[in-house]
């Protein structure tokens, strides 16, 4: 069988469009699917990427805007929030996390002075601080002991520092605590129950992307508390938090 020039062409494009497609990696399917406008796909190609490679800001701000996208601003609020744990002083996840709650029609939440004080570093920068002002603190009590006769006004000083700005991380890290039962309801009229049963009656219903307290699960139900003092029991596949146990790690 004799081919053509033709027919060599197409072969060979062929061959390698296969070999592109085969080569391209989730994340870039994923922005694929999102360029091409299959949104929900692009979302779950994200979902795949953090699943093998663990949370970061760009992946979960790329899904933030696929789940928006799609018509899914509770999924997307959701995405956007973690992105800002990892990222807080991310101009484009908060303008676009803004966007989300004006979509799905929810409140903004409110922090008071304090609480934006101790929302502007990480989680993880808190810590480390925490970690360090322990350490200088514990540092300079040994050597006043260990060694006498080192000034005592450069000792007590650093002493002084350190403990000055140990307060200050475990005051921030304390003030932020609450910050790890925040969850967001995934779809729009979630029900909230009076018990932990299917058969319960709703007490009232969620729109998507409000935020709440999650407290307590039992039975594949989670107990939640809105901004408004209201508590009722969600389904936990409409609900999760916006600290999940593997990005604390990471934050």
């Amino acid at each position: 069988m004799v081919f053509s020039p033709v027919r060599w062409f197409v072969f060979v494009a062929s061959l390698l469009l296969s070999l592109q497609t085969f080569a391209a990696t989730p994340f870039d399917q994923a922005n694929q699917d999102y360029a091409a406008g299959n949104f929900k796909e692009a979302a779950r190609g994200f979902e795949q990427v953090i699943a093998q490679q663990g949370y970061s800001a760009p992946v979960l701000f790329n899904l933030g805007n696929a789940w928006l996208k799609a018509g899914e601003p509770g999924r997307a609020i959701l995405n956007y929030e973690r992105a800002r744990v990892l990222a807080p002083r991310n101009d484009a996840i908060t303008r676009n996390l803004g966007l989300a709650r004006e979509q799905a029609g929810v409140a903004v939440p409110v922090p008071g002075t304090l609480e934006r004080a101790a929302q502007s570093p990480s989680w993880n920068a808190l810590t480390w601080a925490g970690i360090g002002a322990l350490l200088v603190t514990c540092a300079s009590i040994f050597l006043a002991r260990l060694r006498p006769s080192l000034p005592r006004g450069g000792l007590g000083f650093l002493t002084a520092s350190g403990a000055c700005a140990l307060v200050l991380a475990a005051s921030a890290l304390a003030v932020r605590w609450p910050e790890l039962d925040r969850a967001v309801v995934l779809a729009p009229d979630t029900p909230a129950r009076i018990a932990p049963a299917n058969a319960a009656a709703v007490s009232f219903s969620l729109p998507g992307g409000e935020t709440v307290r999650a407290q307590q699960a039992h039975g594949g139900f989670v107990l939640v508390r809105t901004a408004d003092g209201r508590s009722g029991w969600v389904s936990e596949a409409q609900v999760a938090k916006i600290m999940a146990s593997d990005q604390m790690a990471q934050s």
